[in-house]
């Protein structure tokens, strides 16, 4: 009797075990993009600061072109459009460059389009985290007609988390994004004469390609 409990104890920690695994390792199957945080906007005729109430996705894209100085310049970008509790609403978006330079570790597709309009993608899953994600060469963070620069990782815009996920069948990336500051016009980098944007304490998670 003891050594039938014994073997059973055993068994119901292996079941357990891996379960706990399955839950783990599982990749997120057709994950919806996911937005929290503030949006401020300043030097307006319409001041307020709004929470992220609903958003959706309005449009992506993704480039490459060959470098003059070497390499493949990797563009991917995608836009939003975001509601906020009071009912204004914006469009944002995150563009994400980079270079590069072992042509081996890509997939290049549609040479004959618009350097634009090419879809590219790692060979490797783990590759694109660690090289694309992990070490860009430039993040926009957009919204509206201002923008903020990154050219890394730093406390205003990080990138907490990649992870695997499906979508519609296949396997992509699924970032996790912490990021704030503030958004000045692209031609308007004081904030003199138009709007400045401020993201507090926003988060994404969602898959950009």
């Amino acid at each position: 009797m003891k050594s039938y409990l014994q073997l059973l104890l055993v068994f119901s920690i292996t079941f357990l075990f891996s379960c706990a695994q399955n839950r783990v390792l599982s990749p997120i199957v057709d994950p919806d993009p996911v937005f929290s945080g503030q949006i401020e906007v300043i030097n307006s005729t319409n001041d307020y600061v709004s929470n992220i109430s609903s958003w959706e996705e309005n449009r992506k894209r993704s480039g490459w072109y060959e470098s003059y100085s070497g390499g493949i310049v990797l563009i991917q970008e995608v836009f939003y459009e975001i509601e906020l509790e009071n009912g204004e609403k914006v469009e944002m978006g995150f563009w994400f460059k980079k270079t590069e330079g072992n042509q081996d570790l890509l997939i290049l597709e549609d040479a004959n389009n618009s350097s634009w309009d090419r879809n590219w993608e790692y060979k490797s899953r783990e590759d694109e985290a660690n090289f694309f994600y992990g070490d860009f060469d430039e993040v926009r963070v957009m919204i509206e007609n201002n923008v903020i620069f990154h050219e890394e990782a730093n406390p205003a815009f990080q990138i907490t988390g990649v992870n695997r996920a499906t979508v519609n069948g296949v396997e992509r990336n699924h970032i996790q994004l912490e990021f704030e500051g503030l958004a000045f016009g692209w031609y308007d980098p004081d904030g003199q004469y138009q709007e400045v944007y401020k993201f507090i304490d926003a988060r994404f998670e969602g898959v950009l390609e």
